[in-house]
């Protein structure tokens, strides 16, 4: 049996792999960072939630996902012409702390570089 790591190579090669590919299967994915921790989100058939750039988002029951709020009180940006007046990006720079828990996740997984095998694929897409 081929290794998560080799299973991909042979489905990107056109080789042949053993079993059916998860594309993320050989990935470990770092799912959050300090923005994400900071950034609330509504709840399924919870109360609204107003994120770092002030749109407010509700969940409903019976509704496949949260969407932002549009009505009169909540329109983040009330003039676009003048969109600089109401529109406030959040800090995005965080304290070395606050990355912490998320370096330690990090360097707990192997890191494999796929330059190597994205690097081929780049020079077939210049010659178009």
């Amino acid at each position: 049996m081929l290794t998560k790591k080799q299973n991909l190579l042979e489905t990107i090669r056109g080789g042949n792999p053993d079993r059916y590919v998860n594309c993320f299967e050989p990935f470990a994915l770092v799912r959050s960072d300090p923005y994400c921790v900071k950034n609330p989100k509504p709840e399924y058939g919870g109360a609204d939630v107003v994120n770092p750039w002030g749109v407010t988002s509700r969940w409903p029951k019976g509704t496949p996902g949260p969407f932002p709020v549009h009505d009169e009180q909540r329109i983040v940006c009330k003039d676009v012409a003048n969109w600089r007046a109401y529109v406030h990006a959040p800090n995005v720079v965080f304290e070395p702390s606050e990355w912490e828990p998320f370096v330690k996740e990090v360097e707990k997984t192997k890191v494999w570089r796929t330059d190597h095998i994205y690097g081929r694929y780049r020079q077939r897409l210049r010659r178009f």
